[in-house]
């Protein structure tokens, strides 16, 4: 095993460590509201519900700490900390969402992440607090993943095109909705970091979008995130 293969290991293991109760707890809710969210659809219809909550668990619980752990894994290459922060607000708006549209379009955002740096000195590098870019490196890495994710899950699907379709679904709107430009998202970091990888870290996931679900909602999740883009836009940015 090459030197940076163990590197890579150390890194993932002390990301995984760095979980703290709170985080966890908080990773739970929202792991528990987006499956109920995805699986609504088939509470509705009745079919299977039970088995097809319990599968959505699984699914979204594989996407969520795989993009968790990535930014811990990239943060620690700055000096620095990532923790995951649930926004109630956000949980609120993707169960509104979800129960308007019976789980048609799923607002798969229930929190942020909080970038920190707990060092007086961060070593190798020129200013101890974080620049626009090494926060928007962090807040990139998690979107690459929901997207990566996708695409393996894309190439998987003849394996079983249940699971691996709740896989793209799953990722492709995380990606989509942690990319609005506005706090809390994700998005925002990358924005006023670059203006330009923000619109292909947009732009590459709502190509997705059309293609992995139906054209209809698809559209309709494009108007519904133009819309709140523009009306959360003026509440932070207009005076």
């Amino acid at each position: 095993m090459s030197t940076s293969q163990v590197s890579i290991i150390k890194r993932v293991k002390t990301a995984i460590e760095s979980f703290n109760k709170k985080e966890l707890l908080e990773l739970s809710l929202s792991i528990l509201a987006l499956a109920f969210m995805f699986a609504l659809k088939d509470i509705v219809l009745g079919s299977l519900w039970f088995v097809s909550v319990l599968i959505y668990i699984v699914t979204v619980s594989i996407s969520v700490f795989t993009k968790i752990i990535t930014q811990k894994v990239v943060a620690q290459k700055f000096d620095c900390a990532v923790n995951y922060s649930i926004s109630y607000n956000l949980l609120l708006i993707g169960l509104l969402v979800a129960l308007l549209l019976n789980g048609s379009l799923v607002f798969a955002a229930t929190g942020t992440i909080i970038i920190t740096s707990a060092y007086f000195t961060r070593l190798g590098y020129k200013f101890v607090n974080l620049t626009n870019m090494e926060r928007g490196i962090i807040a990139l890495s998690g979107t690459i993943t929901n997207i990566l994710l996708a695409l393996i899950s894309l190439l998987l699907y003849p394996l079983s095109p249940t699971i691996f379709q709740q896989l793209i679904n799953i990722n492709v709107l995380m990606a989509v909705f942690n990319m609005m430009p506005f706090p809390p998202f994700e998005g925002s970091i990358i924005f006023w970091w670059n203006r330009m990888i923000w619109v292909m870290a947009i732009i590459i996931p709502l190509f997705m979008v059309f293609f992995a679900f139906n054209l209809i909602f698809a559209l309709i999740g494009a108007v519904l995130i133009i819309v709140i883009s523009f009306l959360l836009w003026a509440y932070y940015f207009i005076k």
